[in-house]
């Protein structure tokens, strides 16, 4: 199973376009779980005509979207969390991401916000944030890159592969 992981597009305020939808496209992974800040809801649309979709509300998302501010998944005997992490403080900081999902349980916590690719392993737990679709400015200021991040399960192993664009 190829699941595509992609979050923070703020299109069209912050991008005019969708970065890399058509390396997406080319891919065609078998579910696209989404982190977030789409702005407008035709970005979802977009990635429903890609494969099954899951995603999250991000802070900065239009009242037309309707999605849960955080799931938890099971795929593949995996629990996923997946949330835009607006709630932690300071941006990004994995202890307290891990310790807001910690009672779940999950093997893989997907967070969005910080716009920054990462993948980093606590405890017991993988987390992974796709970084920005579009490579957007952060809301700290910093600069990214357009970025997103597949996850492969193949029995009981996984691949974890980030795809970006350099400017």
């Amino acid at each position: 199973m190829l699941i595509a992981i992609v979050g923070d597009f703020h299109y069209p305020e912050r991008s005019e376009k969708l970065e890399l939808l058509e390396e997406l496209e080319k891919i065609s992974p078998d579910l696209v779980i989404g982190t977030g800040d789409y702005t407008i809801q035709k970005v979802i649309d977009k990635l429903e005509k890609i494969a099954k979709f899951n995603g999250v509300i991000g802070n900065v998302d239009s009242a037309e979207i309707d999605l849960p501010k955080k799931l938890l998944l099971e795929l593949k005997g995996f629990r996923i969390a997946v949330f835009h992490s607006k709630e932690i403080y300071p941006r990004g900081d994995l202890h307290a991401i891990y310790a807001f999902w910690r009672k779940e349980k999950p093997d893989f916590i997907i967070f969005g916000h910080t716009h920054k690719p990462c993948f980093a392993f606590m405890q017991d737990c993988y987390l992974l944030n796709p970084g920005s679709f579009n490579g957007v400015i952060s809301g700290d200021g910093s600069q990214a890159w357009p970025s997103f991040a597949l996850l492969e399960f193949e029995r009981k192993s996984f691949r974890v592969k980030f795809i970006n664009k350099t400017r």
